[in-house]
């Protein structure tokens, strides 16, 4: 295996975990009400998780995500969507 697969496995793993942990305090800030803090972080998740799956796809031979408007796109849709579940459990309680 070279090097340059062996960096990008620890890095593609790194994401991925950064992803899930940040996905994990998104969820507690929402169960505390703090909706501003849990949108921003649902907005770094999504960057972290595009990237890690761009680059996959990329090393797979496919130029389809190569634009990174892709990931902005992503990302700011992943904060429209937390957004609108916060406003949901708002409504609830």
């Amino acid at each position: 295996m070279s090097t340059s697969v062996a960096t990008t496995f620890v890095l593609i793993v790194l994401a991925r975990i950064t992803d899930v942990t940040l996905d994990t305090v998104r969820t507690v800030a929402i169960v505390q009400g703090r909706r501003v803090f849990a949108a921003i972080l649902g907005f770094f998740e999504a960057v972290i998780y595009v990237c890690a799956v761009a680059k996959v796809l990329l090393n797979m031979g496919g130029r389809f995500l190569a634009s990174p408007s892709n990931s902005v796109s992503h990302s700011a849709s992943k904060w429209c969507r937390s957004s609108q579940e916060m406003a949901l459990n708002s409504q609830r309680a």
